[in-house]
């Protein structure tokens, strides 16, 4: 179970320890270390604050299955025109 909170501001900040992550093994030769570098670039060139949490959770490949789920749900709920109202405490975006 992977929490992940992201906020499309226009200032790059990832938020992600593996090394706190009690994760084993591999997912597919894809390890927590190389979705770190993934998700560096994404904030990076997508210039978007992101934290990403694990909640629960053991084997490698789950866990990144689960990461790529969460960062998916919530790039997608944050891009929704939901109504007239920007979802900003500063009225702007």
């Amino acid at each position: 179970l992977v929490l992940c909170v992201l906020d499309l501001s226009g200032r790059p900040h990832l938020e992600y320890r593996p090394e706190e992550w009690p994760v084993v093994g591999e997912a597919g030769g894809v390890n927590h270390y190389h979705l770190r570098e993934f998700l560096r670039g994404l904030v990076n060139h997508g210039r978007l604050t992101l934290h990403l949490r694990l909640l629960s959770g053991r084997e490698a490949h789950h866990v990144v299955e689960a990461s790529f789920k969460a960062l998916a749900r919530a790039l997608h709920r944050a891009t929704r025109i939901t109504g007239e109202d920007l979802p900003s405490t500063k009225g702007v975006l």
